[in-house]
């Protein structure tokens, strides 16, 4: 089923899986004075969303290879990590001076998380006029965790064009993971989806119902502000599509919070 962006435009389900949303940008070339502050409208701005402002030093190392394939020298170094947090930490963006990265544990509507994002990166490229973006990525991590029934049934609830792994094994109760993966090239950007059964409690055998359903769209070249802003509709859009495909009448009766 292949949906138009006005019919993606009307489903809003009571409930949803996802465990993870994340939208980054990376920079083409390293901003080193945001090691050493925030400019204060672009701070301001972003703690009216994130008011829970969280630095952190981390590292980094880079090893230099000889010609013979060994180790000639190890480079390390500090920067500087900038952690806001929602008010409950449900969300997070976090600034250094290679890239920009907003994750939403608690995922209300792309609408909200796109303005949030939007703001911030008209903002910043406001403040840093001559920055450019390397690479672009949003990432829809659901995690479908169901208390009922077999943990290999769901017939129903996903797609049974994905469901065919569970035909490889003659066994399923040896399964301790069923995982896979397929790779997209559309020509203007990528995207990775992965699905199957990952298994919270792996290595042990499989023994809870939990699906995952994780897509993973980017574009990787030099982008403008503007590309940014419209690239990341454009995955949004891929994504809410595919999502659609791989999921049954099901899942969605117990997303819209109905009786199955």
């Amino acid at each position: 089923m292949k949906l138009n962006e006005d019919t993606l435009e009307e489903i809003c389900y009571k409930r949803d899986f996802l465990k993870s949303v994340i939208a980054r940008v990376d920079f083409v070339n390293p901003l080193e004075i945001i090691n050493k502050q925030v400019p204060k409208d672009l701070a301001d701005l972003i703690l009216r969303n994130f008011p829970l402002l969280e630095p952190r030093k981390a590292f980094s190392q880079e090893l230099k290879i000889s010609p013979k394939g060994g180790v000639d020298d190890i480079t390390k170094s500090e920067f500087q990590e900038w952690h806001f947090h929602g008010k409950n930490r449900e969300k997070t963006l976090t600034l250094t001076h290679t890239s920009i990265i907003m994750n939403y544990r608690k995922f209300n509507t792309y609408r909200q998380m796109r303005n949030e994002f939007f703001d911030i990166i008209e903002l910043f490229f406001k403040i840093f006029s001559d920055v450019l973006g390397s690479r672009l990525g949003l990432r829809y991590i659901n995690e479908i965790s169901l208390s009922n029934g077999n943990p290999f049934e769901w017939e129903g609830y996903i797609n049974s064009k994905l469901l065919g792994l569970f035909n490889v094994c003659e066994d399923n109760n040896s399964l301790s993971r069923i995982f896979h993966n397929l790779e997209y090239n559309y020509g203007d950007y990528n995207l990775k989806f992965q699905f199957g059964m990952h298994n919270p409690d792996y290595p042990a055998n499989i023994v809870k119902k939990v699906f995952i359903l994780d897509y993973d769209a980017y574009y990787q070249g030099v982008q403008v502000k503007e590309e940014i802003l419209s690239n990341l509709d454009k995955f949004h859009t891929k994504i809410q599509q595919l999502f659609e495909y791989c999921i049954d009448e099901k899942l969605r009766k117990v997303m819209y919070n109905e009786s199955v």
